[in-house]
């Protein structure tokens, strides 16, 4: 064979090796065969830099909205366990009003700073001021009924105002002591000394129909009106229904009995 050119195989067929050097050029086909495909580069390849990037992981739709699902449950649990606990919860009021001690008629109760007992109980249709002045009528009538209490008040160890005088019925409504005219017995003009006995009595005006109900409660709340947790007197009256109509139908007033000192 003449050693003008020399066969090179590429796969399982032989090319002739073109003209230069034949160990570094590539193949030449021979006249009428189509040149080998180069394996090593890949035709036409996209740009990497603006391929975009398949994710491998499914995609899980669901997710967020399982998320959403579970913070409003956890809202309406909180919600839930918080009403629970406020219906069991007693409020502050509850939770901070004065300590009742209860007592009748004749005997003393101890409120702490002071001892109280409810002597005897009247009423009437009108009362007569104690005090009248010129300007205001000598007498106060009612659409309801004057409920006078006599009473025995005897400070503990240091001197104190019983300022705090109501009647309470069975409904819980309250009625203060009568601001129509003086009461200096529970108006904080009268400080009672230990030891010292004072009676006097204070007047209430109330509907007729709870009379039968009332019991008179006292307290000595100090210089803030405050008597949260603290003691409170309740006395109930013992009223009956008939002797409330009788003393709304006297017609002769009721004078309310001044503060004295007495045994």
């Amino acid at each position: 064979m003449p050693a003008t050119a020399a066969a090179v195989t590429v796969g399982t067929a032989a090319w002739p090796a073109g003209p230069g050097n034949p160990d570094q050029q590539a193949p030449w086909p021979a006249p009428g065969q189509a040149p080998p495909v180069d394996t090593a580069t890949p035709p036409d390849r996209q740009d990497d830099e603006h391929r975009p990037i398949r994710s491998h992981r499914r995609r899980q739709v669901h997710r967020p909205i399982v998320r959403r699902l579970g913070a409003a449950a956890a809202v309406i649990v909180a919600l839930a366990v918080g009403e629970v606990i406020t219906d069991h919860v007693p409020d502050t009021d509850t939770q901070q009003k004065p300590f009742i001690h209860t007592g009748s008629i004749g005997k003393p109760v101890d409120v702490r700073t002071f001892d109280a007992s409810v002597l005897s109980v009247r009423g009437a249709a009108v009362i007569e001021d104690p005090d009248p002045n010129i300007a205001a009528s000598p007498t106060h009538d009612t659409s309801g009924v004057w409920v006078l209490v006599r009473i025995r008040l005897v400070a503990a160890n240091e001197p104190v105002a019983v300022t705090y005088a109501a009647v309470q019925d069975a409904e819980g409504r309250t009625y203060l002591a009568s601001t129509r005219f003086h009461q200096p017995f529970v108006d904080g003009g009268r400080m009672l000394q230990p030891g010292v006995p004072v009676a006097g009595e204070v007047a209430f005006e109330v509907p007729v129909a709870v009379v039968p109900q009332l019991s008179i409660r006292l307290a000595s709340p100090g210089l803030f009106d405050d008597f949260r947790m603290d003691a409170m007197a309740d006395i109930p009256l013992g009223i009956s229904t008939g002797t409330a109509q009788q003393w709304k139908a006297t017609t002769t007033a009721a004078t309310v009995a001044p503060p004295e000192v007495v045994q």
